[in-house]
């Protein structure tokens, strides 16, 4: 018997494989999951648990053969062990199914099969790889995962927004860079897409390095596109030069201009009051010292200059919640403080990794692309491979963690076009980790792309939360109490709408065997009917109207037995 239903089973399953294409990975569209009712397999390890769940494992295989075979279902997975058949839908959807499975007392429960969805991690190897080169061997790009960005990637990947880049030209045949540029030209400065310091390639793949393609690294503005605005540092350049750049990335809308500079006096000021009155966003990076004066001595010693950061965040301006006129970035390290080396002034308004220590040089810092042919930066001796491409290197700096926060205000208007450059720089200062309070020597703090992103689309990222208080004994089964509440609103610093709890899904286990999902609840109280003498084990998950999902507690709410 159990042969003959095990052999109705893989028949079936092969009519369902011939009838639907091979999931490539994209959504499962057409599928549905039905949960059959099966025997609780034993989770002992002894020779008798290990035959019992053998042929309990055959007995839940039979059980799933027969419905599958007696419903004509066209399988593409069947797991004996949790019971669980997904299968394409037929046609009229899953309420076809629905009715079709109505009157079969095996059949638990039917529901859609989505595509797993995970906290967005692109392919590209620097992001999914460790590196002996980070701290405690942690990977590669470790400043983008503590920065929030896989789960901000969640809610925007960056498209259709463009971030200025106002540095040294890129190397524009890398690949990380080639397909983001939308423009670029030289102010005072010849061939932009090619850069002899290395720079501006670092600091590009940064912002919007072209990420999941699988190569490289991936960049905090994911899929952003680069203007390419390359300018002369050091003589002959001058601030001309750079406030032209300005002026030509505002007149052609770009959302952020990015400036990992300074040595400039206040003739830098009408070009950045043109560029914010044009709803830009502007972020500039603060000084790699931490004390700057902000004087401008004569022009051979040009370098103690303070703009564009001066007329950002005036000195003595940064606690100032509602001064929005754009974003200063100094350095912080791995453990979230301020790099030793970076401004800690009243001019810095966030803060973002630019370094792992204290350390300058060499094969340590933050990663990002490089120039292929030898420049000047090599002398750093930053530069290193990615699963075998020189095309990489390590810098430290306050250069480094600005990009980083330009790729925020990129994913925010990717999302939210219109919304206000002051808004935007307002929300990246609410939502970092200091959660509203100044201080530190990093403003308001490490910016959180996550809650930054989830506070500009006034969406709830929090998960609900559920426990079962209380089971009583009812006529038959067990009379589960649940309470349930989704009150934060997501776990940003500025306070969201929270959006309700949808549902309430149940698990319980028989007699320490595995978690079965037993019903869900729009309501308070579930009933379950369970097998008299067994002792069973319950928790709930909340899920809220948004989808955000509670995850599973480490231990049950509450034990009860039948009797």
């Amino acid at each position: 018997m159990i042969s003959v239903a095990l052999a109705a089973l893989a028949v079936v399953v092969a009519v369902g494989a011939q009838a639907a294409p091979a999931n490539s990975g994209s959504a499962a569209a057409g599928r549905a999951v039905v949960l059959v009712a099966t025997p609780d397999l034993p989770t002992g390890r002894s020779p008798a648990a290990r035959a019992r769940w053998h042929e309990l494992r055959s007995e839940s295989s039979e059980i799933l053969g027969r419905v599958a075979g007696t419903h004509a279902l066209a399988v593409e997975t069947a797991i004996p062990e949790i019971g669980l058949l997904s299968v394409s839908t037929p046609r009229g959807g899953l309420p076809a199914l629905k009715a079709r499975l109505a009157g079969d007392p095996r059949v638990v429960s039917v529901r859609p099969d989505p595509a797993a969805q995970l906290r967005y991690t692109p392919n590209d190897f620097a992001f999914t790889h460790t590196d002996v080169h980070a701290p405690s061997g942690d990977l590669s790009q470790w400043n983008l995962i503590r920065e929030g960005g896989p789960r901000a990637w969640d809610l925007s990947k960056g498209t259709g927004a463009e971030v200025a880049m106002v540095d040294s030209g890129v190397d524009g045949g890398h690949p990380d860079i080639a397909g983001q540029i939308a423009g670029s030209a030289g102010f005072g400065a010849t061939s932009p897409t090619t850069d002899p310091i290395g720079h501006g390639t670092h600091t590009a793949g940064l912002a919007c390095g072209d990420s999941d393609n699988g190569f490289g690294i991936a960049s905090m503005g994911f899929d952003c596109s680069l203007y390419i605005a390359k300018v002369t540092f050091g003589a002959p350049g001058s601030c001309s030069d750079v406030a032209d750049a300005i002026t030509v990335a505002a007149n052609r809308s770009s959302d952020v201009i990015s400036m990992s500079f300074g040595g400039c006096d206040t003739g830098l000021i009408p070009a950045l009051s043109y560029a914010q009155s044009r709803g830009v966003i502007l972020v500039a990076a603060a000084s790699n010292e931490p004390n700057p004066d902000g004087g401008c001595p004569p022009v051979n010693l040009s370098f103690d200059c303070i703009y564009p950061e001066e007329w950002l965040q005036p000195n003595g301006t940064g606690p100032n919640a509602g001064f929005d006129r754009g974003l200063v970035v100094t350095s912080a390290k791995y453990d979230g403080t301020r790099s030793g080396f970076a401004e800690g002034s009243n001019r810095v308004s966030v803060a973002a990794f630019g370094s792992a220590s204290n350390s300058i040089g060499g094969q340590q810092g933050i990663l990002s692309s490089w120039p292929a042919n030898p420049v000047d930066d090599d002398s750093s001796g930053g530069r290193t491979t990615v699963n075998g491409d020189s095309r990489f290197s390590y810098l430290v700096g306050t250069s480094m963690a600005t990009p980083q926060v330009a790729g925020v205000a990129a994913l925010i208007r990717a999302v939210k076009p219109n919304l206000a450059n002051t808004r935007v720089v307002h929300l990246i200062k609410a939502t970092a980790s200091h959660c509203g309070s100044y201080g530190g020597n990093i403003g308001w703090g490490v910016i959180r792309a996550d809650q930054a992103v989830a506070a500009a689309l006034n969406r709830d990222v929090g998960a609900p939360s559920s426990r079962i208080k209380r089971a009583r004994r009812a006529q038959g089964g067990v009379s589960l109490k649940i309470k349930r509440q989704d009150t934060s609103g997501g776990t940003a610093c500025v306070k969201l709408p929270a959006a309700g709890v949808k549902k309430v899904i149940v698990f319980a286990s028989s007699c320490g065997g595995r978690y079965h999902r037993i019903g869900k609840t729009t309501k308070g109280a579930l009933v379950f009917h369970g097998k008299s003498g067994r002792r069973y084990r319950f928790y709930s998950v909340a899920v809220d109207n948004a989808g955000n999902r509670e995850a599973a507690p480490a231990r049950p709410d509450i034990k009860s037995k039948l009797r």
